[in-house]
This record gives structure tokens, C-alpha cells and sequence, in this order.
């Protein structure tokens, strides 16, 4: 079944283990140094998409504590928690605490907002024909990717990096809920 994604609202979830997978295999268990993949009922931890990069955080229980390095999305349902066990074994069934690393969470969603602040940058300065073609969010890193006509002259340039510092000076409030897709692109 689908994965509950729980991370808008908690950076720390308790969740039953669905699967365990090691090389494409399906296995019971995994001890201590193994790679494994661990699908989850529900999980806290963001999956890689719309080019922020995956949580990293830890699944822990008693006498058990497993690093995850990296987690995505399968079909955009189904969340793969590609993980290292660093103590004890993790067992199919095991109920497990998944929780987010709360500092790198913070970084890559800064890294997020920073490219809808460039973006509106971009279409101020440059008009709506400034497209955004793709990003990648980490902590302390942003890259925007967008189309346009030509070059940027240094004006331009400087412009966007103007609007864009103002909109981060100005400490606009945020208001977060979910909506569909296509609902997202009507308001812009």
C-alpha cells in the first residue's frame, strides 16, 4: 500500500516496517552494516522531488538504530527508505520511531523557498516568459535552472539579486496547505 506521509505536520513518526529489501530481494531482516531499502507504513522523511533532495534521519527502536541516508518516491506513493543499520537488526513487522533530521530539513526547505523567491525574481525583473526548467535544494546550496532568450546582462543580474534580497529581508509570513497540482498552477 501507499506510503502515509506524515512529514508536513511531525519530524518524528512511529511506523510498522512493511518490507525489507536488499539487492531487489525481499528479506526478513538486517543487521548491523547491511544496506538495505525499508518500505514503511508512514514516514516523516521528505522524498526526493520537485528538486529538493531527500531527508536524512535515523529509524530507532529498542535495541535498534538505523541510518537513513536517502528515501524516494515510487510511483509517488510508495516511500523507499534506502538505510544502513548501525545497531541491532531491523525485522519486517518491527514498529520503529522514523525521524527526520530537523537541521537538514530546515536547510533543504530553505533551499526550496529560495527558488520560488528567485523565481519571482526572475519573472518580475524579466517577465512570464522567464520559466523555471528545474532546481535542486540542499542545505546551503540552490540551483535554479530556467529558460529564457538569451544570456543575462549584468543589470539583469543584479536587478534579480536585488528583488530577490528584498523579498528575504522583508520576512513575509508563510501560510502552508495542500492543494492539487493543478489547483497550485491556477493561483501561479
Amino acid at each position: 500500500g501507499p506510503t502515509q506521509f506524515t512529514g508536513f505536520h511531525e519530524l518524528v513518526s512511529e511506523a510498522h516496517v512493511l518490507a525489507l529489501i536488499s539487492q531487489g530481494q525481499r528479506v526478513p531482516v538486517a543487521t548491523v552494516g547491511q544496506d538495505v531499502e525499508v518500505i514503511l507504513d508512514r514516514s516523516p522523511l521528505y522524498g526526493e522531488a520537485g528538486g529538493q533532495i531527500a531527508d536524512l534521519g535515523t529509524l530507532t527502536g529498542p535495541g535498534l538504530r538505523v541510518k537513513v541516508n536517502d528515501v524516494q518516491k515510487i510511483a509517488k506513493k510508495l516511500w523507499v527508505h534506502k538505510v544502513t543499520v548501525q545497531e541491532g537488526q531491523i525485522t519486517e513487522g518491527d514498529v520503529v520511531l522514523a525521524q527526520v533530521d530537523a537541521a537538514w530539513r530546515k536547510g533543504a526547505t530553505q533551499g526550496h523557498s529560495g527558488t520560488h523567491m528567485v523565481h519571482a525574481a526572475l519573472r518580475q525583473v524579466l517577465g512570464p516568459n522567464a520559466v523555471q526548467a528545474g532546481s535542486l535544494n540542499k542545505p546551503g546550496y540552490l540551483r535554479f535552472d530556467f529558460s529564457w532568450q538569451g544570456a543575462l546582462t549584468e543589470a539583469q543580474k543584479q536587478d534579480i539579486e536585488v528583488v530577490a534580497n528584498e523579498a528575504v529581508a522583508a520576512v513575509y509570513s508563510a501560510t502552508t496547505f495542500v492543494t492539487e497540482l493543478d489547483e497550485a498552477k491556477c493561483m501561479g
